[in-house]
């Protein structure tokens, strides 16, 4: 009688979890090559991009159709990861990579059950958290996951195992034993080492690379095919606890207080201009402008987990909820009179000493944070919290999407172009370290600057990309090729203005040396050039 190999029937989750442990091991490979011995660029959207086709092959097997927001939350994810392929400017960079992986997160937790329009501050915290422990997880979940039916396949599964036990077990007792043997003979411990010879620096990159794009790929694909429904509960404090409704109005009548104050005496400077600023406080306009910017940026950011947490902590009643809605909303009134002043101060500070990716990126910051009090006005105005941390998400992921659109490093170029005069000097240093998101505006302008800021500039263009980008197809940048053919373009320009500053200071040079030996003959101080 002949005997046959059947595979029992497999489960669908043993399904998905085999697809997504291959999807991973693939996921690895592929990370590996695109990202080692590479920068950011092309790669990053070719590689989220697989990621995604892996969560919607296996999501197949789910029993429930992603829903809208969860689509949305991964084509945020891919368009960041795209967007890293445009810009190069290493702040937006970053910016763009952790917003990546941020939307996948977020996609994961919607799949979870997260109520995404009426989600709170703590519990969107919270689910994000436990999103995370679950894609830590993941890779190991979903590998326990394999039920194996085959004889021949679970036979391998059992192998897999002992080999993993001997490499355990018998590694140690190999190490030690060899040691103590190498230590007592000189021949047998040149033996070992030329057996440990072998490079293993060539090959840990390639193992973290793999290590590292496995484990979340599968993560994030289990993660999301498991699904599991989770509930984080709302931080309660009991009645007795809470704050009584004078406690709050004192704490927060106070401080509308300083907040009036500071008002009343922004206003002054806010409509006075130059002249009040310096008879009041014997300072300059940019000295006063340079104090205050970040401070108030701060401010306003403590001020709404402030208001956060004394709307949960309170108790709740008419006069108590009368009481919170009216010195909240007065202190968010109060609040843009300050984000006014601080945009005023950056404003002058920008004409005094430019404009740097700090700076931008910090009123960027103040504007996101201007509109987050807005959705919390609205809250104040209904009693209603649906939408707040959503259009918060949403109101970062637009700032973020104006930023990139922008180009920070091209708009600073610009302005900065701009602004050069006699009482405001152009800082070419700063321009010159720019990234390649600034080049072609800067090449288009250079006829614009300072002979000296000009040969600055150039040299510095000339270095960076006169030699073309220098990126393969994994590194590919958008901005990278246009700096490298912007610079190709005007390769003989740059190169004449390079050169006369090149040589401008080999006359400074043989003529400090002339001096300096006593030379007075003009030929000797002119030197060679």
């Amino acid at each position: 009688m002949q005997r046959t190999l059947q595979a029992d029937r497999v489960t669908p989750r043993s399904r998905a979890a085999l697809e997504t442990v291959a999807a991973a091991a693939g996921l690895g490979l592929f990370a590996d090559f695109l990202f080692h011995g590479a920068v950011l660029g092309l790669n990053a959207p070719i590689w989220v991009g697989a990621l995604v086709a892996a969560l919607v092959y296996t999501g197949r097997h789910r029993t429930h159709e992603p829903s809208r927001v969860e689509q949305a939350c991964l084509v945020l994810a891919l368009t960041a990861a795209a967007a890293l392929a445009w810009r190069a400017s290493p702040a937006l960079q970053a910016l763009l990579f952790l917003a990546s992986g941020a939307f996948l997160v977020l996609a994961v937790a919607v799949r979870s059950g997260l109520p995404w329009r009426r989600v709170g501050v703590a519990v969107l915290a919270g689910a994000l958290l436990a999103v995370g422990l679950a894609i830590a997880a993941g890779a190991y979940r979903a590998q326990s996951s394999v039920d194996l039916q085959h004889r021949v396949l679970r036979h391998w599964q059992q192998g897999a195992r002992t080999l993993v036990r001997i490499v355990v077990i018998g590694l140690p007792v190999l190490l030690v034993f060899g040691l103590l043997f190498a230590s007592a003979d000189a021949v047998f411990e040149e033996r070992l080492r030329w057996l440990g010879r072998f490079d293993l620096s060539r090959v840990l990159p390639h193992l973290a690379w793999f290590t590292m794009g496995a484990w979340f790929a599968g993560g994030v694909t289990w993660a999301a095919y498991e699904g599991q429904r989770f509930t984080v509960p709302e931080p309660r404090m009991p009645d007795e606890r809470r704050l009584g409704t004078v406690e709050v109005a004192t704490v927060l009548g106070l401080l509308a207080v300083l907040f009036g104050a500071f008002v009343a005496v922004q206003v002054r400077y806010l409509f006075g201009g130059h002249d009040v600023v310096q008879e009041t406080l014997a300072l300059t306009y940019a000295q006063y402008a340079r104090r205050g910017f970040f401070e108030l940026v701060t401010a306003a950011a403590l001020l709404l987990p402030l208001l956060l947490v004394a709307g949960w902590a309170r108790r709740h009643g008419r006069r108590s909820d009368a009481a919170y809605r009216v010195l909240a909303g007065l202190l968010v009134a109060l609040l843009f009179v300050v984000m006014a002043s601080a945009l005023q101060r950056m404003r002058v500070y920008e004409q005094a000493y430019g404009l740097t990716e700090p700076r931008l990126y910090a009123v960027a910051a103040l504007l996101w944070l201007a509109a987050v009090f807005a959705l919390f006005l609205r809250t104040l105005l209904t009693m209603r919290h649906d939408w707040f941390v959503a259009g918060a998400v949403c109101c970062a992921a637009l700032a973020l999407a104006a930023l990139t659109a922008a180009g920070p490093d091209g708009l600073i170029a610009r302005r900065n172009i701009e602004r050069a005069s006699v009482e405001h000097p152009l800082d070419a240093d700063y321009l010159a370290e720019l990234s390649a998101d600034a080049a072609p505006t800067l090449v288009g302008r250079l006829d614009a600057l300072e002979r000296r800021d000009a040969s600055t500039v150039a040299c510095a263009l000339l270095e960076r990309w006169g030699d073309g980008s220098g990126d393969g197809f994994r590194s590919w940048n958008w901005s990278r090729a246009a700096a490298a053919r912007a610079v190709d373009e005007a390769t003989e320009a740059l190169r004449q203005t390079c050169d006369a500053a090149s040589r401008r200071s080999a006359a400074l040079e043989v003529t400090g040396a002339a001096l300096r030996r006593g030379a007075h003959t003009l030929p000797e101080v002119l030197g060679p050039a």
